[in-house]
């Protein structure tokens, strides 16, 4: 079943990352809580060029190494995963609590969704260490269909008859 995800509320988000800033004693500049902004309208995978092209629309000078020093900003603080198997950002609504989860992302639809596994992990970790390898810190992304997105790529792929 296809998770549901609460929409963001990006004025109470962007609240409470400052809040979490501040209690790291980290500086939320008015560029980053602008990108922020940005990032927060996006309600899945979010990606470097994407952030820069709606900054331009506001900042037309705006410049790659402003986003990405953002970009960096909120994955070394935890509000955002760098998700290298999507090729993005994946903004994490538990970014104040201390977790341990799992990236799902479909390969139909797109949507990502962000669930809590410190048990699985906690597994995968063991696992890792008996093969002689450490697991990366971060989220793990696995890519996959939601069950009816691969219905319906079933029924798509299928209704037409064989391909040739």
């Amino acid at each position: 079943m296809k998770q549901k995800k609460e929409p963001i509320d990006i004025p109470a988000t962007i609240a409470r990352v400052e809040q979490f800033c501040r209690a790291q004693r980290q500086r939320m500049t008015p560029v980053r809580r602008q990108i922020l902004s940005l990032i927060l309208a996006y309600p899945d995978v979010i990606k470097a060029y994407d952030v820069l092209a709606d900054l331009k629309k506001i900042q037309p000078n705006a410049a790659p190494p402003t986003v990405y020093r953002a970009l960096d900003f909120f994955v070394a603080i935890g509000v955002l995963h760098r998700a290298e198997a999507l090729n993005g950002f994946v903004f994490c609504p538990n970014f104040d609590q201390p977790h341990l989860s799992i990236i799902l992302s479909c390969r139909n639809c797109g949507t990502t969704y962000e669930a809590d596994a410190p048990a699985i992990i906690a597994e995968l970790e063991r696992f890792c260490r008996e093969q002689g390898f450490e697991l990366q810190p971060g989220p793990l992304v696995l890519r996959g269909y939601w069950q009816e997105c691969s219905e319906k790529q079933a029924h798509h792929c299928c209704s037409h008859g064989p391909k040739h």
